[in-house]
Protein backbone atom coordinates (compact mmCIF):
# COMPACT_ATOMS: atom_id res chain seq x y z
CA UNK A 1 0.00 0.00 0.00
CA UNK A 2 1.24 2.89 -1.19
CA UNK A 3 1.32 6.39 1.21
CA UNK A 4 -0.91 9.11 -0.32
CA UNK A 5 0.70 11.67 -2.94
CA UNK A 6 2.38 15.05 -1.01
CA UNK A 7 -0.08 17.65 -0.76
CA UNK A 8 0.28 21.89 -0.07
CA UNK A 9 -0.44 21.91 3.64
CA UNK A 10 -1.46 25.31 4.93
CA UNK A 11 1.44 26.83 6.95
CA UNK A 12 0.30 29.71 9.15
CA UNK A 13 3.33 32.25 8.89
CA UNK A 14 6.26 31.50 11.12
CA UNK A 15 5.55 27.90 11.83
CA UNK A 16 8.17 25.25 11.75
CA UNK A 17 6.88 22.03 11.00
CA UNK A 18 8.76 19.02 12.12
CA UNK A 19 7.65 15.12 12.18
CA UNK A 20 8.72 12.42 14.41
CA UNK A 21 8.25 8.47 13.84
CA UNK A 22 7.23 6.89 17.13
CA UNK A 23 6.62 3.83 18.59
CA UNK A 24 2.93 3.52 18.23
CA UNK A 25 3.03 2.59 22.28
CA UNK A 26 4.66 5.93 22.96
CA UNK A 27 1.99 8.07 25.03
CA UNK A 28 4.89 10.57 26.00
CA UNK A 29 6.37 12.21 23.19
CA UNK A 30 3.43 14.44 22.27
CA UNK A 31 2.85 15.77 25.29
CA UNK A 32 6.82 16.74 26.29
CA UNK A 33 6.93 18.38 22.99
CA UNK A 34 3.91 20.16 23.35
CA UNK A 35 4.92 21.77 26.38
CA UNK A 36 8.40 22.40 25.74
CA UNK A 37 8.82 23.51 22.08
CA UNK A 38 8.13 27.15 21.26
CA UNK A 39 4.73 28.24 19.81
CA UNK A 40 6.32 28.71 16.96
CA UNK A 41 7.06 25.21 16.11
CA UNK A 42 4.36 22.05 15.47
CA UNK A 43 5.32 18.82 16.05
CA UNK A 44 3.23 16.24 13.65
CA UNK A 45 3.93 12.31 14.47
CA UNK A 46 3.86 8.98 12.71
CA UNK A 47 3.33 6.29 14.92
CA UNK A 48 5.48 2.81 13.93
CA UNK A 49 4.24 -0.67 15.22
CA UNK A 50 6.13 -1.96 17.85
CA UNK A 51 5.67 -4.60 20.35
CA UNK A 52 8.92 -5.88 22.49
CA UNK A 53 11.93 -4.24 23.27
CA UNK A 54 14.11 -6.50 20.96
CA UNK A 55 14.92 -7.47 17.71
CA UNK A 56 11.52 -8.49 16.50
CA UNK A 57 10.26 -5.08 17.75
CA UNK A 58 12.87 -3.73 16.01
CA UNK A 59 11.84 -5.39 13.03
CA UNK A 60 8.47 -4.42 13.28
CA UNK A 61 8.92 -1.04 13.73
CA UNK A 62 10.87 -0.77 10.71
CA UNK A 63 8.93 -2.53 8.13
CA UNK A 64 6.28 0.77 8.86
CA UNK A 65 8.71 3.47 8.10
CA UNK A 66 8.47 4.16 4.73
CA UNK A 67 5.18 4.33 5.09
CA UNK A 68 4.72 6.20 8.02
CA UNK A 69 7.61 8.89 6.47
CA UNK A 70 5.31 9.20 3.33
CA UNK A 71 2.53 10.68 5.38
CA UNK A 72 4.63 12.91 7.56
CA UNK A 73 5.38 14.25 3.77
CA UNK A 74 1.61 15.23 2.86
CA UNK A 75 2.27 18.03 5.57
CA UNK A 76 5.68 19.26 4.38
CA UNK A 77 7.80 18.70 7.51
CA UNK A 78 11.05 20.52 7.05
CA UNK A 79 12.64 17.97 9.34
CA UNK A 80 11.86 14.32 10.52
CA UNK A 81 14.11 12.47 13.47
CA UNK A 82 13.42 8.83 14.48
CA UNK A 83 12.45 9.28 17.83
CA UNK A 84 14.07 5.95 19.30
CA UNK A 85 16.81 5.47 20.53
CA UNK A 86 17.71 1.35 20.22
CA UNK A 87 16.56 1.67 16.56
CA UNK A 88 20.05 2.41 16.19
CA UNK A 89 21.70 -0.21 17.65
CA UNK A 90 20.88 -3.62 15.91
CA UNK A 91 22.77 -3.27 12.71
CA UNK A 92 25.71 -1.75 11.85
CA UNK A 93 25.16 1.06 9.57
CA UNK A 94 21.30 1.77 10.06
CA UNK A 95 21.11 5.02 10.76
CA UNK A 96 22.74 5.99 7.25
CA UNK A 97 20.45 3.69 5.71
CA UNK A 98 17.40 4.34 7.59
CA UNK A 99 18.14 8.09 7.31
CA UNK A 100 17.97 7.93 3.50
CA UNK A 101 14.69 5.93 3.33
CA UNK A 102 12.78 8.68 5.65
CA UNK A 103 14.46 11.45 3.48
CA UNK A 104 13.37 9.79 0.03
CA UNK A 105 9.81 9.45 1.76
CA UNK A 106 9.20 12.28 3.63
CA UNK A 107 11.11 14.37 1.06
CA UNK A 108 12.87 16.36 4.35
CA UNK A 109 16.15 16.09 6.33
CA UNK A 110 16.04 13.46 9.04
CA UNK A 111 17.91 11.75 11.87
CA UNK A 112 17.43 9.00 14.56
CA UNK A 113 18.09 9.57 17.84
CA UNK A 114 20.89 7.05 18.53
CA UNK A 115 22.71 9.29 16.13
CA UNK A 116 21.79 12.46 17.68
CA UNK A 117 22.42 11.61 21.14
CA UNK A 118 26.06 11.09 19.84
CA UNK A 119 26.35 14.13 18.11
CA UNK A 120 25.08 15.77 21.48
CA UNK A 121 27.69 14.30 23.24
CA UNK A 122 30.34 15.39 21.45
CA UNK A 123 29.33 18.73 20.70
CA UNK A 124 28.99 18.91 24.71
CA UNK A 125 33.01 18.49 24.55
CA UNK A 126 32.97 14.37 25.74
CA UNK A 127 34.08 11.26 24.96
CA UNK A 128 33.04 8.74 27.89
CA UNK A 129 29.38 8.33 28.69
CA UNK A 130 27.35 6.55 30.88
CA UNK A 131 24.52 4.88 29.29
CA UNK A 132 21.24 4.92 31.10
CA UNK A 133 17.94 2.86 29.43
CA UNK A 134 14.69 1.02 30.39
CA UNK A 135 16.80 -1.66 27.94
CA UNK A 136 17.98 -5.30 28.77
CA UNK A 137 21.05 -6.44 29.58
CA UNK A 138 21.13 -7.92 25.72
CA UNK A 139 20.34 -4.29 24.29
CA UNK A 140 22.04 -2.41 26.47
CA UNK A 141 25.53 -4.60 25.21
CA UNK A 142 24.44 -3.54 21.85
CA UNK A 143 24.38 0.27 22.85
CA UNK A 144 27.86 -0.01 24.47
CA UNK A 145 28.86 -1.78 20.82
CA UNK A 146 27.05 1.45 18.96
CA UNK A 147 28.23 3.71 20.71
CA UNK A 148 31.97 2.65 20.37
CA UNK A 149 31.95 1.11 16.76
CA UNK A 150 30.11 4.02 14.94
CA UNK A 151 30.89 6.82 17.18
CA UNK A 152 34.15 6.18 18.95
CA UNK A 153 32.54 6.96 22.53
CA UNK A 154 33.49 4.73 25.48
CA UNK A 155 30.64 3.35 28.00
CA UNK A 156 31.60 3.70 31.18
CA UNK A 157 28.70 2.36 32.75
CA UNK A 158 25.27 1.05 32.15
CA UNK A 159 22.52 1.28 33.96
CA UNK A 160 18.70 0.47 33.60
CA UNK A 161 15.31 1.34 35.27
CA UNK A 162 13.43 -1.07 34.55
CA UNK A 163 13.85 -3.17 31.70
CA UNK A 164 9.99 -3.88 31.18
CA UNK A 165 9.37 -6.57 28.24
CA UNK A 166 7.39 -4.10 26.10
CA UNK A 167 7.44 -0.64 25.20
CA UNK A 168 3.94 0.06 26.24
CA UNK A 169 5.03 -0.74 30.09
CA UNK A 170 7.71 2.21 29.89
CA UNK A 171 4.45 4.61 30.11
CA UNK A 172 4.02 3.28 33.73
CA UNK A 173 7.68 3.76 34.93
CA UNK A 174 8.88 6.44 36.99
CA UNK A 175 10.46 9.02 36.20
CA UNK A 176 12.21 8.63 39.87
CA UNK A 177 13.95 5.30 38.46
CA UNK A 178 16.18 7.19 36.07
CA UNK A 179 17.27 9.32 38.87
CA UNK A 180 18.32 6.57 40.67
CA UNK A 181 20.01 5.14 37.30
CA UNK A 182 21.93 7.64 37.01
CA UNK A 183 23.63 8.00 40.80
CA UNK A 184 24.35 4.12 40.67
CA UNK A 185 26.01 4.69 36.59
CA UNK A 186 27.97 8.00 38.15
CA UNK A 187 31.82 7.47 37.99
CA UNK A 188 34.71 9.66 38.30
CA UNK A 189 35.21 8.96 34.66
CA UNK A 190 31.72 9.81 33.41
CA UNK A 191 31.69 13.05 31.35
CA UNK A 192 28.54 12.96 30.15
CA UNK A 193 24.91 10.96 30.28
CA UNK A 194 23.10 9.49 28.18
CA UNK A 195 19.07 8.32 28.91
CA UNK A 196 17.62 6.58 26.44
CA UNK A 197 13.42 6.47 26.67
CA UNK A 198 11.07 8.81 25.23
CA UNK A 199 7.90 7.37 26.68
CA UNK A 200 9.82 8.03 29.72
CA UNK A 201 9.06 11.89 31.45
CA UNK A 202 12.10 13.19 31.94
CA UNK A 203 12.55 16.80 30.17
CA UNK A 204 11.23 18.75 33.26
CA UNK A 205 14.62 16.72 35.57
CA UNK A 206 17.47 17.39 33.40
CA UNK A 207 18.64 21.02 35.25
CA UNK A 208 17.93 18.99 38.58
CA UNK A 209 19.74 15.58 37.29
CA UNK A 210 22.76 17.93 36.02
CA UNK A 211 22.95 20.43 38.86
CA UNK A 212 23.66 17.44 40.54
CA UNK A 213 25.66 15.43 38.83
CA UNK A 214 27.86 18.13 37.85
CA UNK A 215 28.16 17.03 33.95
CA UNK A 216 25.62 17.01 31.12
CA UNK A 217 22.62 14.69 30.60
CA UNK A 218 21.75 14.16 27.63
CA UNK A 219 18.00 12.35 26.50
CA UNK A 220 15.64 10.91 23.81
CA UNK A 221 13.51 13.56 23.84
CA UNK A 222 15.85 16.66 24.25
CA UNK A 223 18.60 15.64 21.83
CA UNK A 224 15.13 15.55 19.28
CA UNK A 225 14.31 19.35 19.93
CA UNK A 226 17.90 20.49 19.95
CA UNK A 227 18.20 18.85 16.31
CA UNK A 228 14.39 20.32 15.53
CA UNK A 229 15.91 23.51 16.69
CA UNK A 230 19.14 23.40 14.28
CA UNK A 231 17.92 22.18 11.38
CA UNK A 232 14.59 24.57 11.13
CA UNK A 233 16.65 27.43 12.03
CA UNK A 234 15.11 29.04 14.57
CA UNK A 235 18.21 29.17 17.21
CA UNK A 236 16.28 28.92 20.32
CA UNK A 237 17.57 28.39 23.44
CA UNK A 238 15.38 26.70 26.19
CA UNK A 239 16.69 27.22 29.41
CA UNK A 240 16.31 24.46 32.31
CA UNK A 241 16.17 21.62 30.35
CA UNK A 242 20.10 21.31 30.39
CA UNK A 243 23.28 22.68 28.79
CA UNK A 244 22.65 21.14 25.17
CA UNK A 245 18.93 23.21 24.99
CA UNK A 246 19.70 26.57 27.27
CA UNK A 247 22.68 27.75 25.46
CA UNK A 248 23.86 27.09 21.91
CA UNK A 249 25.41 24.08 21.60
CA UNK A 250 26.45 23.36 18.26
Amino acid sequence: MNAPGRVEAVNPAGIRRAGALIPCTNAMIEIEFNRVLPKSYQLHVGRLRMGPISREGWRMQDADIDYQAGLLGTVNVGFVVLAQTNASFFAPGYDAAVIERIERHANAPAATCGLLTALAVKALGAARIAFISPYSDELNELGRRYYRAEHGLEVVSVETYGQPDSSAAVNAMRPEAATEALRRADRPQVEAFVVAGGALPTMHLIGAWEKELGRPVVTTNQVAMWAIFGALGGGETLPGYGLLLSERIH
